[in-house]
């Protein structure tokens, strides 16, 4: 009922498919049904928005991807995809400082002033290493919590060198990548927590 009172109004699907483990097959399923709905109804399809969610599929998936979609609508359809998460998963990095530590033997515990539920949300953080020696075993375990102390606002353990270990000093700074563009879109000041300083920077 509704489709014959809109159908002279239809411009196209939106679907969103959120997941981690997505695929190509995954997309071709939701396709497929909205194909069946337009030749069932006689729908002129002009617009497909198929969401996000495609960061983790490669360029060569998307590529056979979308090679099959374009032979599946009529030439003037307008395929959209949302692209945020696909874009930035890997753009950001991060700078706070070591407020404490604690090491025993070789695992070193440290406080900084990164929050992960504050700062990092939806990002899998990555450290970045100055080697300041010439040892490359990453036999020292930096566990990393968050000046909350809230008991999962911290990172997973990370295994790091000796030099990194003490390069890792009260009042030293700590950098991780791969920081996703999500994490400054939801960069809060929660439990008084202060908001992370955004910087952006255009790459030559």
């Amino acid at each position: 009922m509704l489709i014959r009172l809109l159908k002279h109004r239809f411009e196209g699907f939106h679907f969103h498919y959120g997941s981690e483990t997505n695929s190509i097959e995954d997309y071709k399923k939701h396709v497929a049904r909205i194909i069946n709905l337009c030749r069932s109804h006689a729908l002129n399809i002009r617009t497909l928005d198929m969401g996000g969610g495609i960061h983790c599929i490669d360029r060569i998936g998307m590529e056979s991807y979308l090679a099959w979609l374009v032979g599946q609508f009529p030439k003037h359809t307008r395929f959209i995809f949302e692209l945020g998460r696909a874009l930035s998963e890997n753009a950001g990095v991060i700078l706070g400082r070591v407020r404490n530590r604690h090491q025993e033997g070789k695992i070193l515990n440290i406080v900084t002033t990164i929050s992960p539920t504050c700062h990092l949300r939806w990002a899998n953080p990555i450290i970045l290493e100055n080697q300041n020696g010439e040892d490359s075993a990453l036999d020292y375990q930096l566990n990393v919590m968050a000046p909350t102390f809230y008991e999962s606002d911290r990172l997973r353990p990370i295994a790091i060198s000796r030099s990194m270990a003490d390069s890792l000093k009260t009042g030293s700074s700590i950098r991780f990548r791969n920081i996703s563009g999500y994490s400054w879109a939801l960069n809060t000041d929660f439990n008084g927590i202060p908001k992370a300083s955004i910087r952006f920077f255009e790459s030559s």
